[in-house]
């Protein structure tokens, strides 16, 4: 899940282990998220492309002197910007699943540590 909701902190005598939800290791549960965050990132790029082949089709309508070609533009003028929304909160999204990937990764070096320090006390 996003942002690493799916990990937790557990705690087994006195040393820190990070577990995730399904005991699979927290770094996982990110990753798992940004391949999918990947994957709709690709998806939503795809959409740019249409988007742009709209606005063309508009301008060469307008250029033709089709009547529909006011609405037309419109069109493509409020899909570019419903776009333009939807990818500035992909990028958001990828900043905090990089946050959390961050941190999940802060928790696993303090876990190696922590270990090391039990071993050699």
């Amino acid at each position: 899940r996003e942002g690493g909701r799916c990990c937790r902190l557990a705690r087994r005598d006195r040393e820190p282990v990070a577990v995730g939800r399904h005991g699979q290791e927290p770094r996982g549960c990110v990753t798992a998220a940004m391949k999918k965050h990947q994957l709709l990132e690709a998806d939503v790029s795809g959409y740019k492309a249409r988007i742009d082949a709209v606005n063309a089709f508009a301008r060469t309508a307008q250029d033709g002197g089709n009547a529909r070609a006011p609405a037309m533009l419109q069109c493509g003028e409020e899909l570019s910007a419903r776009y333009a929304g939807l990818a500035d909160l992909i990028t958001a999204r990828r900043a905090r699943l990089a946050a959390a990937l961050d941190l999940q990764q802060f928790y696993r070096d303090v876990e190696i540590e922590a270990t090391w320090i039990v071993t050699h006390e």
